[in-house]
């Protein structure tokens, strides 16, 4: 009985610390994430700038919805109650066709693609339907933990569904991002902490205030809109190695032929 004990035991360590390692990347990135925001919640004054160098440095501010933009993000979220509702609901939707596409065979790439047409499809029958619901007024709080939520939800369908390298990279940056922020609402100041001030192009008096987990995202963004390009020279270079390839077989058959003709002679 000790040593089935002892055993069962030794395998639940043993898939965790395997569950550990395969998700190693995006645990140091939320990790990452917490740390600087306490830190800067801690140690930087609040509301006042700390420039670096041409308007990069810090500015410690509190973004209680935790919408990019602050309070026009709220608005621009909270403008159609109804439909962003409905547009949470299609993208849960969405991450348990992605789940159900898994086990299909189909291609990562392809499985994306249909994804991806089906939710387009579904958000303009969304559209439609909220039309008109445009003017029903929801608590703010709701829609955006709802919108906030189903978007976590899908991108870790997405990252559990990803093997391929690129897919890896952009949607452990995408969950990190979405966690990240999410779990800013369990430890003080129970708010999303942004500190890092950053110009924006064309103003150079105004500026935004981020945080890590806002970096990954925008990064996932880069890294998503890259990946063809990615695929495009791995599948170039592999062309190129396949026409090597073929040369040199050629030539080696054209010298063991000549080899059998010298012989033959």
């Amino acid at each position: 009985m000790v040593r089935r004990k002892n055993r069962s035991w030794a395998a639940l360590a043993s898939r965790w610390a395997a569950f550990g390692r395969g998700h190693l990347a995006l645990a140091l990135l939320v990790a990452a994430d917490v740390m600087t925001k306490q830190l800067a919640f801690r140690l930087l004054p609040g509301g006042k700038p700390e420039e670096i160098s041409r308007g990069v440095g810090f500015y410690l501010t509190m973004n209680e919805w935790g919408v990019l933009g602050g309070v026009d993000g709220v608005a621009t979220v909270t403008t159609n109650s109804v439909y962003t509702l409905l547009l949470a609901v299609a993208l849960l939707g969405l991450a348990l066709m992605v789940r159900k596409l898994d086990a299909t065979g189909l291609s990562f790439a392809l499985r994306m693609l249909v994804g991806t047409l089906v939710f387009a499809l579904v958000s303009n029958l969304v559209a439609l339907a909220a039309r008109p619901f445009a003017y029903v007024s929801l608590p703010p709080d709701l829609v955006i933990n709802a919108i906030r939520a189903s978007v976590l939800v899908v991108s870790v369908a997405f990252y559990s569904v990803s093997r391929a390298t690129m897919a890896r990279v952009v949607f452990t940056l995408l969950v990190a991002g979405s966690l990240a922020n999410g779990l800013s609402y369990i430890y003080p100041p129970f708010e999303v902490i942004d500190f890092l001030r950053i110009p924006l192009p064309g103003n150079p008096d105004a500026f935004g205030v981020i945080n890590l987990a806002d970096v990954y995202i925008a990064l996932s963004i880069v890294a998503l809109a890259a990946w063809p390009l990615v695929a495009l020279a791995g599948w170039l270079r592999r062309l190129g190695r396949g026409a090597v390839s073929s040369k040199r077989g050629r030539k080696v058959r054209l010298r063991r032929q000549a080899a059998a003709a010298e012989i033959a002679d």
